[in-house]
């Protein structure tokens, strides 16, 4: 048997593995980069599943923190039933890049652009926090786009959650909206 220790490390903090990683994920991603990050890596839920299926349940891994998360729980309250692994596979490398940075909230919008301190505001110039919903939903940059997402959408059209393939446990009527959560 092999004892595996995985650690947490606080990004952009001056330890050297880190910021080499971080030097290399840069140049990996620039466009005039010749080879592409490969997609073989696990989603961190999948991660955390077979931790604990192997009965590790303790150790800097798994402790986390309470806020840790936050944001992609609420869009996809399904998300830890390992149904995101087939969403994913359904699409490209670019396609899921973008899905992932809208649904953990780690995008290139000015909200987590300023919550990492690259920016100076989170305001964009319209003079509103540039988020995700602002983005998808208001920004007057994007009405084209958002007539057709609007008519594709209908009723739930603004509605975060299903816009990014998520599950809302919200209910209508007494039933789900988006029906039962194995589904």
């Amino acid at each position: 048997m092999i004892n595996v220790t995985l650690y947490w490390v606080p990004g952009h903090s001056g330890i050297e593995g880190n910021e080499k990683a971080n030097l290399l994920a840069k140049a990996a991603t620039q466009a005039e980069s010749e080879s592409r990050p490969q997609r073989d890596g696990y989603p961190w839920y999948l991660v955390k599943q077979a931790l604990r299926k192997a009965e590790i349940t303790t150790g800097p891994l798994l402790a986390g923190r309470a806020d840790v998360g936050k944001f992609t729980r609420k869009i996809d309250a399904a998300l830890y039933l390992g149904k995101a692994a087939a969403l994913y596979q359904q699409l490209n490398s670019s396609e899921a890049a973008v899905l992932t940075q809208l649904r953990t909230g780690k995008t290139s919008l000015k909200i987590y652009l300023y919550k990492i301190k690259a920016a100076e505001t989170a305001e964009y110039e319209c003079g509103l926090i540039e988020s995700i919903p602002h983005f998808l939903f208001y920004c007057r940059k994007w009405e084209e786009q958002r007539r057709k997402l609007r008519l594709q959408h209908r009723g739930r059209f603004s509605d975060l959650s299903y816009t990014l393939r998520g599950y809302l446990s919200r209910k209508e009527r007494g039933k789900s909206i988006d029906g039962l959560i194995e589904r």
